[in-house]
């Protein structure tokens, strides 16, 4: 969960105030929600400082959690999918620990964030996130994208205290891949209005945001082969290859220029 704007401030990991639950692939939920990450188990305390595998700063000394150890490596630019694979932090046994995931799962996100009065987005999208060279990158193997799984289900999603009678035109909102269409980019534009609402003309104004929205799904692959017979072999292979784009689900939100005032 990352977020990012125009003001160039990159947000990887904002989940301070976030809750994660796992969930199975009917929905039922797995054990009691965390914090964050499901990677927040500590280590045995018998180790006081557990390594970094060479990621260790003057900020991160040691890494207890796997992450801890995800943080390290992002900060640094390097690649995980090896480490968090291999470190005791990451695959050992304990509830919670990557080796604990069964394939199928899924996960609720539930939570706030605080992002810049600016235009920007944020996505849950798949790999590790990094800053590399002033940029803000995830770093996955494509090979293995055409398994990140993108459908979602959006309950509640507001930006502010929310007034009776305030629209919400996200929540609800249910998106679902296919084995026909694969993965892919869902983005939605939201473009946010200032508002000051009043109960009635003497009542104290209440400061919120209402918004509107445009949405777009972009596959990972333009259309799924078939068994058809292929004529045109180049017009076949442009149509099914993957094309270079990062799956996930992307808030992308502006704000309107205009303030509106409602009694």
């Amino acid at each position: 969960l990352d977020a990012m704007d125009v003001a160039g401030d990159y947000h990887p990991y904002m989940e301070q105030h976030v809750v994660k639950q796992r969930l199975d692939k009917f929905g039922n939920r797995i054990r009691t929600p965390t914090q964050a990450t499901a990677n927040k188990a500590p280590m045995p305390k018998k180790e006081k400082c557990p390594s970094c595998f060479g990621a260790e700063s003057p900020t991160q000394p040691c890494c207890h959690t796997c992450d801890d150890l995800l943080r390290a490596y992002g900060e640094r630019g390097w690649a995980s999918d090896s480490i968090k694979n291999e470190a005791p932090q990451c695959v050992d046994s304990r509830p919670g620990s990557l080796r604990d995931v069964k394939k199928g799962e899924g996960c609720r996100l539930a939570g706030w964030l605080e992002v810049n009065k600016v235009a920007g987005n944020v996505h849950v999208a798949m790999g590790e996130s990094a800053v590399q060279n002033g940029r803000f990158i995830h770093q996955f193997d494509p090979s293995h994208a055409h398994a990140f799984n993108v459908s979602h289900v959006i309950h509640e999603l507001r930006f502010g205290d929310r007034y009776e009678g305030m629209a919400a035109p996200l929540e609800g909102a249910r998106r679902y891949v296919t084995p026909e269409t694969g993965t892919g980019l869902f983005q939605y534009f939201i473009k946010l209005v200032p508002t000051i609402y009043k109960k009635h003309p003497s009542a104290t104004p209440l400061s919120t945001v209402r918004y509107s929205y445009t949405q777009r799904f972009r596959p990972l692959k333009i259309r799924a082969p078939s068994d058809e017979p292929v004529e045109d072999h180049h017009h076949h292979a442009k149509a099914t290859s993957p094309t270079a784009m990062l799956p996930g689900v992307f808030f992308v939100y502006d704000f309107s220029a205009f303030m509106v005032e409602v009694t």
